[in-house]
């Protein structure tokens, strides 16, 4: 029933979560996500990865906590679609038979 053994419970909204993760300077000071707790997909795929915190210590709070699996997923997210920029990227040039300009490439090339 989500309460603990001396019968009280705590339940905090995401809202709160944000405002005070919000607080906390990106890097959480020094506490890294790992959020692979049900394995790892995509780009890089093991069923068997785990999740963790590192460099967890003491003077950490729920906000670093919180903060540092929001920026874990975030960098999840970034590699996924790098990946799949890159898959495209491939795909394309393997069926023109051309190489197909980076990001940066063809937003010059946009700009010019």
């Amino acid at each position: 029933d989500g309460d603990d053994d001396d019968g009280s419970s705590e339940k905090v909204s995401y809202r709160v979560l944000d405002e005070e993760a919000r607080d906390i300077a990106p890097g959480c000071d020094g506490l890294v996500a790992l959020e692979t707790w049900q394995g790892s997909r995509t780009p890089h795929t093991d069923p068997l990865a785990r999740g963790a915190f590192v460099g967890l210590t003491l003077s950490h709070t729920r906000a670093h906590i919180f903060r540092a699996i929001l920026e874990s997923v975030c960098y999840g997210t970034r590699s996924c679609l790098d990946a799949l920029e890159e898959a495209a990227s491939s795909s394309a040039a393997a069926s023109t038979g051309k190489e197909q300009p980076s990001g940066d490439e063809s937003e010059a090339a946009a700009a010019a």
